[in-house]
């Protein structure tokens, strides 16, 4: 709803006065001051304004137009649809698009107008109007001798989107041909199941554009009657109209194309899968999924070739694209055609070509892979890594053993991750090696986590012991991959390793000593953080405040009521957060004695 404004008599006078100055910045202003005014006197002059020579002017006066939204300037504007200058009537157009409704009425005698350009300007502005009214002024106009005109008020019978016009439109698909056009889109638009029969009727026109819109028409109305029409016009339409049929079908059916493979054949519809595939606009994350669905049921020689070709334009970070593909594919279990698909450049299909190899546990495969590292982008080549950890075998192995030492970070934590995936006693050995040298974090907690997954997979003697030694290391990082590593392998001298590095000079290491304590459920671990509590380090005591909350002690809960007055509002958060999980009455109490004004902690 718009805001209108009041203004004295007088100075609406003056700003009427000012709509006469010379200066068209004095004009342009006058009309941003009565913009809003309701006032019966302001229309005629913003009319005479929208007929201004200054385009700032126009604008202005068509802003102040659209404002008034009252059937009296409607009653203005629609005769300027006659004037003999373009941009007043486009400009007359947009004002009455916008605020016909008001006087919708004032509509029918131009319905009727001697001047067809008229009469089709109406029927696009009423086809903007939604309602009872313009629904009838435009099922008239339907009659209307011009074919713009027609076109033009089927085009907005689409628009309002009424079943009740459907029967008009239908008897609109035996006028001229532009006509039947946007009669058939405009019955698309409407979704009346009456129309699918006329439209399979057009179908059979012998004209390749008006199959086309009928076939549309007939998807976009949808349900089973739809799907059977669709298939006839598979039998009986021109080849570029076909495509569009075979579309249609699959996305009706969500790619579940049985009844067609039944009635066509495996072989002739994947004929005509492919060529829709490739005639269409196929961008959108739905209709591809709806294609890799039917390539999937279809399942016959080519459909792994159909699939990485449709997604070889989508984007990489669409998991749900990525899922789709990788689960038809892994179904349809063509190794050969995979592999083949290594030699292409879409990262999207070769990211999912090697996931699904890698799930195959594809031995051939493995060479192909090799090559492709060589070429390929750091992302293309992670995934190659992390395949050839999920195939094995000893040349995956020795690959992978090579990887540690790759001069990129990213790389080397994909190589390490791959062993922890093939877990094989042998590759232990080199991974300590590389854990002594490797300078980045999350390379060593891959590391580290990789001769955690060998080490419970097998026995080996004194693994424990010889990742332990690395404790010594000056640094940090590989301190606190190692602590945690040992904790995940449960080794019970862990805990005294933990206990003795709690004051190590590095806050990572100090807390990951705390988390190894608190997953091997140590006794006495409260002692250790009632102590960590005054650590100089946010997280520490934020992740104390954490682990306090899942003892019942009241030493528990005094140190919880202590961190409450923690400098740091999250670290105070955490407390009364364990406080509450505990379940004491405590705090309840300490709620009630808080003086803090911070939002978070309250």
């Amino acid at each position: 709803m718009r805001v209108m404004r009041t203004i004295c008599e007088k100075e609406m006078l003056q700003q009427l006065d000012r709509m006469h100055e010379k200066d068209p910045c004095v004009r342009r202003d006058a009309i941003g001051v009565l913009t809003g005014v309701k006032d019966a006197r302001v229309l005629y002059p913003l009319i005479q304004a929208l007929q201004d020579d200054d385009p700032g002017i126009q604008q202005a006066a068509m802003d102040a137009l659209i404002a008034f939204e009252d059937e009296a300037a409607v009653y203005q504007a629609l005769p300027l649809l006659s004037d003999r200058r373009i941009h007043v009537r486009n400009m007359a157009r947009e004002i009455l698009d916008k605020i016909g409704k008001c006087g919708i009425d004032l509509f029918q005698p131009h319905v009727q107008d001697k001047d067809e350009d008229v009469r089709k300007m109406i029927a696009d502005i009423l086809g903007s109007i939604h309602g009872l009214e313009s629904k009838k002024m435009l099922i008239e106009m339907l009659k209307d001798p011009c074919s713009n005109v027609r076109s033009s008020a089927a085009d907005g019978l689409g628009r309002v989107g009424d079943s009740s016009a459907a029967e008009a439109l239908i008897g609109l698909l035996n006028d001229e041909d532009w006509v039947v056009l946007f009669a058939a889109r405009a019955l698309g638009r409407i979704k009346d199941r009456r129309a699918i029969q006329p439209l399979i009727c057009l179908v059979n026109s012998g004209k390749t554009e008006l199959q086309i819109a009928a076939i549309e028409a007939i998807a976009q109305v949808g349900g089973e009657e739809a799907v059977d029409g669709l298939m006839e016009a598979i039998d009986s339409a021109d080849p570029d109209a076909v495509r569009t049929a075979v579309k249609g079908v699959v996305r009706l059916t969500h790619g579940n194309i049985g009844k067609a493979i039944n009635r066509f054949g495996a072989g002739r519809l994947f004929d005509d899968l492919f060529d829709a595939m490739n005639d269409s606009d196929i961008e959108e994350a739905e209709v591809k999924m709806d294609f890799i669905q039917a390539f999937s049921v279809l399942s016959t020689r080519g459909s792994s070739a159909g699939i990485l070709r449709l997604i070889s334009s989508a984007e990489i970070d669409n998991p749900d694209i990525l899922q789709a593909a990788m689960d038809a594919l892994e179904s349809l279990d063509e190794e050969d055609t995979l592999i083949e698909a290594l030699e292409g450049e879409s990262n999207t299909a070769l990211l999912v070509a090697i996931r699904v190899l890698g799930l195959f546990g594809s031995a051939k495969a493995v060479p192909n892979l090799m090559n492709l590292f060589e070429r390929a982008d750091r992302d293309i080549r992670i995934e190659v890594v992390l395949a050839l950890g999920r195939i094995g075998g000893k040349d995956s192995s020795g690959f992978l053993m090579n990887m540690l030492s790759f001069e990129e970070g990213h790389i080397r934590a994909a190589a390490a991750r791959g062993l922890g995936i093939l877990s094989t006693p042998e590759s232990a050995k080199i991974l300590l090696n590389r854990l002594r040298e490797e300078e980045y974090r999350d390379v060593a907690e891959e590391i580290v986590n990789a001769l955690v997954e060998i080490g419970q997979k097998n026995r080996i003697p004194h693994l424990p012991e010889d990742l332990a030694i690395n404790l010594s290391s000056k640094k940090p990082h590989i301190r606190e991959a190692v602590i945690k590593g040992l904790g995940k392998l449960g080794w019970i001298m862990a805990i005294e390793h933990a206990k003795g590095m709690l004051s190590d000079e590095n806050w990572r290491v100090r807390k990951a000593c705390l988390e190894t304590l608190n997953d091997l459920k140590v006794p006495g671990l409260l002692d250790a953080l009632i102590t960590a509590a005054s650590d100089e380090k946010d997280e520490i005591r934020m992740l104390v405040a954490q682990l306090a909350g899942e003892y019942s002690e009241e030493e528990s809960v005094d140190l919880l009521l202590s961190l409450l007055q923690d400098r740091n509002t999250r670290v105070a958060g955490k407390a009364m957060e364990g406080l509450v999980r505990l379940g004491r009455d405590a705090a309840i109490e300490a709620y009630r004695k808080l003086r803090t004004k911070d939002n978070v902690i309250r």
